[in-house]
């Protein structure tokens, strides 16, 4: 091969390779974000609302992406901790909100007696 050809596919893979990198940063970088919204309104006392849960839950890394570059693995493990983290607070959440139900529903509705119904709230 000549030596100009040899230099254009270097070059072409060195682009590529440039051009993947930026592509994981950005997609890394979106989920970053979204999980950062997800924590910060939870901290401030805010539920995050159904569709940002929802997004951190679902979320899945774009096709075609190729491997991710090795500089990136330690940002992406620990991004994928932090998913998994937001995923068991969300069913933790579930549970909780099932659980509140099911007391509520085991309170008689008000037409049923003529007794008064008292919710124990506290244990």
């Amino acid at each position: 091969m000549p030596a100009n050809d040899t230099e254009n596919v270097t070059e072409n893979v060195t682009e590529n390779a440039a051009s993947d990198l930026r592509r994981w940063i950005e997609v890394l970088d979106e989920l970053e974000l979204m999980l950062a919204t997800a924590a910060e309104a939870a901290s401030e006392g805010e539920e995050p609302d159904a569709s940002r849960r929802t997004a951190v839950v679902l979320w899945k890394a774009p096709q075609g992406l190729g491997p991710i570059p090795n500089e990136l693995v330690e940002r992406a493990t620990k991004l994928a901790a932090t998913q998994q983290e937001a995923i068991r607070e969300l069913r933790a959440d579930m549970r909780q909100n099932r659980q509140e139900m099911a007391f509520l529903d085991a309170v008689p509705s008000r037409g049923a007696s003529d007794r008064s119904v008292y919710l124990d709230v506290n244990g």
